[in-house]
C-alpha cells in the first residue's frame, strides 16, 4: 500500500487542478479566440486608439490613466491586437480584473482602429 500523499503534494495537485479549470488556463478554445494574426503596420493606429481610450476609461473612474492599464500594456495590447475578450487574457499587464472592467472596450478599439 502506498503511502498517503505529502500535505503539501496535495496542496499542489490542488492548486493545479484549480488552475485547469479556469479561464486563465490554457486550452483550445482561448487559443480559437485569438483571432487573426496581429498587423504590425497597424501597431500605431491601434496604440493611438488605445491612448485615448485610457485617457476616456481615466476620466470616466477617476483613476490615473497608468492605474487603468500601464503604458506596458498598453504597448502589449498594440503589438497583440487582440480581437476578442479570450484574447487578451494572453496580454502581460491585463489580469482578470482590468479585463472584466475594461476588456470589452479594448477589444472595440482594437477592432475599430484595425478596421473591423
Amino acid at each position: 500500500m502506498p503511502p498517503p500523499p505529502s500535505r503539501a503534494r496535495a496542496k499542489n495537485t490542488a492548486i493545479l487542478d484549480r488552475l485547469r479549470g479556469s479561464p486563465l488556463a490554457a486550452s483550445p478554445l482561448l487559443a480559437a479566440e485569438a483571432g487573426p494574426p496581429p498587423n504590425p503596420d497597424a501597431a500605431p493606429q491601434v496604440a493611438e486608439a488605445l491612448r485615448e481610450l485610457r485617457r476616456e476609461l481615466s476620466r470616466e473612474s477617476g483613476h490615473s490613466a497608468y492605474v487603468v492599464y500601464p503604458n506596458s500594456a498598453l504597448e502589449a495590447l498594440a503589438q497583440a491586437q487582440p480581437r476578442t475578450l479570450g484574447a487578451l487574457r494572453g496580454v502581460p499587464g491585463l489580469g482578470e480584473k482590468r479585463i472584466a472592467a475594461y476588456g470589452e472596450r479594448i477589444v472595440n478599439a482594437v477592432n475599430t482602429a484595425l478596421g473591423d
